[in-house]
């Protein structure tokens, strides 16, 4: 690899980060506070903006002069959740369980060290969830994030963690490394993973995970979430078994270009049949 290729790679691990730090907010940023965030000079930053107005992933706002993201990165990750085919998979699994459930149901992805809701259904009831289609998933304060990382190894899972941050989203919301560690080994005694009021005050949610591959490890998660005032803790147990039954399915039908490629050398796995 040349100079130049790194520079490139460097380039665009910049740009990355950037859009990254902007994501995470709904008020944009400053170019002072996007450096002091991405850990670049003002300059780098103001370079990488430049480039990103000119092709229309950012914008700036002409009274506060902070830049944030436009609908054009929107478009990209529903583009992509579209060409993976995990609507259509998961349809008919996901409208009988928000039929039977009334609550929204959501698939949530293992992405590298993240997760990111890719699928869902809504339940009829008049108050609903908003559904979280294309977000990065709360780790520490989600059913999903605790399903994932119950799965891991425990160092591994801690890695993850403190990668993410453990914000207090609710005043319910685990905070601390021991508490997380504690709840990990109920989700693993149990087998699935239970929120109440830990990332909207308001809301409960239950998940399963989604295994596949020969070692059946977790690919995904399928949660449910409701209001709390409806959908308490007795409510979430009862639903348990029918949504891991739908977990269980979804992982059977698991297409196998998703999965992590086994190849410890780098070469392309072999295309799997059956």
């Amino acid at each position: 690899m040349t100079r130049g290729d790194y520079g490139t790679i460097n380039a665009i691990r910049r740009a990355m980060g950037i859009l990254e730090q902007l994501a995470a907010t709904r008020r944009g940023l400053s170019v002072t506070e996007l450096a002091t965030a991405a850990q670049l000079n003002k300059a780098t930053v103001f370079r990488i903006l430049a480039s990103l107005l000119r092709e229309g992933y950012v914008e700036q706002d002409s009274q506060s002069e902070r830049y944030r993201l436009t609908a054009k990165i929107a478009s990209l990750a529903f583009a992509f959740i579209d060409t993976m085919g995990f609507e259509e998979m998961c349809h008919p699994y996901f409208e009988e369980l928000a039929r039977e459930s009334g609550e929204l149901v959501q698939l949530a992805v293992v992405q590298d060290v993240d997760m990111i809701f890719v699928a869902k259904a809504e339940g009829n009831q008049r108050v609903k969830v908003v559904p979280l289609l294309g977000r990065r998933v709360t780790l520490h304060a989600s059913a999903a994030g605790k399903v994932w990382l119950a799965s891991l190894p425990e160092d591994a899972a801690i890695q993850v963690l403190l990668r993410h941050g453990m914000p207090r989203l609710t005043d319910r919301t685990l905070t601390t490394i021991d508490a997380s560690r504690a709840e990990w080994a109920q989700v693993r005694r149990q087998g699935y993973a239970a929120t109440v009021r830990e990332y909207w005050d308001d809301v409960n949610s239950v998940g399963a995970p989604v295994r596949s591959g020969a070692n059946r490890s977790v690919v995904a998660a399928v949660t449910v979430a409701g209001p709390s005032s409806r959908f308490g803790p007795d409510a979430m147990r009862a639903l348990v078994p029918r949504l891991m039954a739908v977990a269980d399915a979804i992982g059977r039908v698991w297409p196998a270009w998703t999965e992590p490629s086994p190849a410890a050398d780098g070469r392309e796995p072999a295309p799997r049949t059956g």
